[in-house]
Order: C-alpha cells, then sequence, then structure tokens
C-alpha cells in the first residue's frame, strides 16, 4: 500500500502517516480496526479496510463484518486511546509520561466507545450507561471471565429491564421492542378520554338539573310517579358524574406522562383506567339485575292475574 492515510482519534485528525508508521502504531496497540482512516481527510472508513496493515495482528470474529482486536489481557495495564498520538516520537519513543492506565480490580468490564476502548468499570457501571443510552447496547464489552469482545445485548442480564423499576424511566432497547411507542399510544388516547369526561359531567348536570325540577313539581302536586321519576334522573346523574371523575383522573395522568416517560406514572393510569372500567362494570350488572327483577315481576304478575279475575 503507497497511499498514506490520515488517522482519526476522538476528532483530532493525525496525520497523513505511510504505511510504516501505521503498521508501527499497530504495532503499539494505538491503532486498532476500529479507528477510522481517510486518504483525504474528507471520506471515512474503518482502518480494517485496509487489512495489510494488520497482517500479523490477532483478531477475533465476534460479529458479522466486525473485527476487533484481541480482549486485553487480565490484570494488564490498558492503553487510554484518549491520550494523543506522539506525532513526532519515533518506533522506539516512549510512552507519553501522561498515559493514563487503568488496572482491572476484581472482574471489571472494559467496553468500545467512539473507536475507543475504555476500561475497566465495575458492571453496575456498565449497566447504568447502558440503561441510559450512554452506551448503546450493540457496543462491544469484554472482562476476563470472556474468551472474545462481544456485543453488549449478547451478554445474558446485561442490558435486561429491571423486574421492579417503579419510578424510573425506561429506556427502550432496540432488542426490547418500541417501549416509546407503548407511552405514545398511551398519550394519544387522552383527548377522548377528556372528551368523554367532559361529556359525562354535561350529562350528568342536565340529569341532576332535571330530576330536581321533576322532583319538586311532584312533590307540590303529589304525584308519586314524578317524583320517583326525579329521584331515578337525580341518582343517574350522580352515577354518570362518578364515572366522569374516574375518566378525569385517568386523562390527567396521561398529561403527567407526557411529560416523562416513568413507569410510576403509567402504572397509575392504568390502575385509574381500570377503577374506571370496574366502576362501568359495577353500574351495567346492577342495570341488568333490576331488568332481571323487573321481567320476573312482569311475568309473574301476567301469570297470577287471570286468577284474580
Amino acid at each position: 500500500m503507497d497511499t498514506q492515510l490520515y488517522l482519526r482519534v476522538r476528532g483530532r485528525v493525525l496525520g497523513p502517516y505511510d504505511q510504516d508508521k501505521l503498521q508501527s502504531l499497530v504495532r503499539r496497540g494505538q491503532l486498532s480496526r476500529m479507528h477510522e482512516v481517510s486518504t483525504d481527510g474528507t471520506h471515512w472508513v474503518r482502518a480494517s479496510t485496509y487489512a495489510e496493515l494488520f497482517v500479523g495482528a490477532p483478531v477475533k470474529l465476534v460479529a458479522p463484518e466486525m473485527l476487533v482486536a484481541s480482549p486485553p489481557p487480565a490484570q494488564q495495564p490498558i492503553l487510554d486511546l484518549s491520550v494523543p498520538l506522539a506525532e513526532e516520537a519515533g518506533p522506539q519513543a516512549s510512552p507519553p509520561p501522561k498515559a493514563v492506565v487503568a488496572v482491572a480490580a476484581g472482574r471489571g468490564w472494559y467496553y468500545e466507545h467512539h473507536g475507543a476502548q475504555q476500561g475497566p468499570v465495575e458492571e453496575t457501571f456498565l449497566r447504568q450507561m447502558l440503561l441510559t443510552r450512554q452506551l448503546d447496547s450493540n457496543a462491544l464489552v469484554w472482562n476476563d471471565s470472556m474468551p472474545q469482545w462481544i456485543a453488549a445485548s449478547q451478554v445474558p442480564g446485561l442490558v435486561a429491564m429491571p423486574a421492579i423499576n417503579r419510578g424510573a424511566v425506561v429506556v427502550a432497547d432496540p432488542s426490547d421492542g418500541d417501549v416509546d411507542g407503548l407511552f405514545k399510544a398511551a398519550t394519544a388516547s387522552r383527548p377522548w378520554a377528556l372528551f368523554l369526561a367532559i361529556t359525562a359531567f354535561v350529562y350528568a348536570g342536565l340529569c341532576i338539573l332535571l330530576g330536581f325540577l321533576m322532583l319538586v313539581q311532584g312533590a307540590d302536586k303529589a304525584i308519586p310517579f314524578l317524583v320517583a321519576t326525579g329521584l331515578f334522573w337525580i341518582v343517574s346523574g350522580a352515577v354518570t358524574a362518578a364515572g366522569g371523575i374516574l375518566l378525569a383522573n385517568y386523562a390527567n395522568r396521561l398529561a403527567s406522562l407526557a411529560y416523562g416517560h416513568s413507569c410510576k406514572v403509567l402504572e397509575s393510569a392504568m390502575d385509574r383506567l381500570k377503577t374506571f372500567w370496574m366502576f362501568v362494570s359495577i353500574v351495567l350488572i346492577v342495570i341488568l339485575a333490576f331488568i332481571g327483577f323487573f321481567m320476573i315481576w312482569v311475568f309473574a304478575l301476567g301469570v297470577s292475574l287471570p286468577h284474580y279475575m
């Protein structure tokens, strides 16, 4: 390869370097297949595109079309690629005096981030990065119990959502389905729930007003039928208003959900919706019971009435 290549590390463009210089960087661990290189400083590709640079370098195939350097040996210093490369130093120059090294404590985790190897970190820290999307679930990870680098999503239990996570912000992982779609679907139903709640309040107000008018008129004229009808409409209005209150509470919970995707808020909204449907079911059961009782009474009256005539 006669072409000179530019090297990009953390947004900094270095070079151009010839093949001998690049192979020297490979031998010193400062250039891996995950780094980005370019022939013109504009169009960038993975360094693995130039396989001749890595002749003799050990690699592991961990994912389709992805080659990475072999895992760091346990308990050995790991080069921090965030340290600028020594552009002027020769092949035999010692590492920069401020180079940062990290030594694994116990079973630390290493991870690939923006083309650079990071770590070691504790597993709780790595889980938090995955949960908050600071680290993609497809990022490569490794610890001293693993034979090679693999994607974080392929490590059992590493990116799984906790079984109980009340009040925590839900973060969707591509492998777990579209969780954000669940929140959007829930909040999209709020206008309809609010519309039904307002309609229930208006209907309840009209029923109660009509009931009071009939109650007053029936009591004034001593008409029991009007009094009973007035009481019926008042009770109907009160029941409808109770259902409207439950729907309004559900709509308010959905409004809170629109400002933050929280498990606790979503659970609270679902509890209010469940209460509303339980209330509707009880009302329907009572109505059906009254209808059944009335039909039985009419049937009994129809059967027994001829005997008295």
